[in-house]
């Protein structure tokens, strides 16, 4: 079904602008659809395990720009974070991911976030973009916090005494020692 992109005419209701089909891509129904904060680009969720984003600096002419295809299950909901460069898809193989848009015609994978028991059906940004919430068929939500060093930190707090070089040899025999806590 293609995504409809409503706009205020005369103050008085809406009326649609255009039909965003993005054709002949949208194959599969679309679950999910987001403005990023500049409302330039439209993100939108499928059943056919794909998310996309679309130009639309022209409503009247929008334009494909990317599909994201590293989903396994329909994915369910998109979430741009507040500076519009990481986009959040939540899926049905209980996963969310975390992508860089930045280059919004080659958007990467920056994390793969697992741990929901079940689907998930919505993602949403706090207001400064460093928590993802994610909402599960599973009755949870997650909290999950979007800054990679604060993790590691965190991580590595709790990760002690650092594992020390006749460890790493144990664990690692054909690697070089090196940890990824330092004291």
């Amino acid at each position: 079904m293609p995504v409809q992109i409503p706009t205020l005419h005369d103050g008085a209701g809406l009326r649609y602008v255009c039909r965003v089909t993005f054709a002949p891509l949208l194959t599969e129904p679309v679950r999910a659809v987001a403005f990023s904060p500049d409302g330039h680009t439209v993100a939108t969720s499928s059943d056919d395990h794909t998310a996309r984003l679309g130009d639309t600096t022209d409503p009247h002419h929008p334009s494909p720009l990317a599909t994201l295809t590293d989903h396994m299950d329909h994915v369910g909901s998109v979430a741009f974070t507040p500076d519009g460069r990481t986009l959040a898809t939540a899926d049905d193989d209980y996963t969310a991911r975390l992508w860089d848009i930045t280059d919004q015609h080659a958007p990467a994978v920056l994390a793969t976030l697992t741990g929901h028991g079940d689907s998930l059906t919505s993602a949403a940004f706090s207001p400064d973009g460093q928590t993802l919430a994610t909402a599960s068929l599973d009755h949870s939500i997650r909290l999950w916090d979007t800054d990679a060093e604060r993790v590691a930190t965190r991580i590595c707090t709790a990760a002690t005494p650092t594992i020390t070089p006749a460890e790493w040899n144990q664990h690692f025999p054909n690697l070089t020692y090196h940890p990824p806590c330092l004291p």
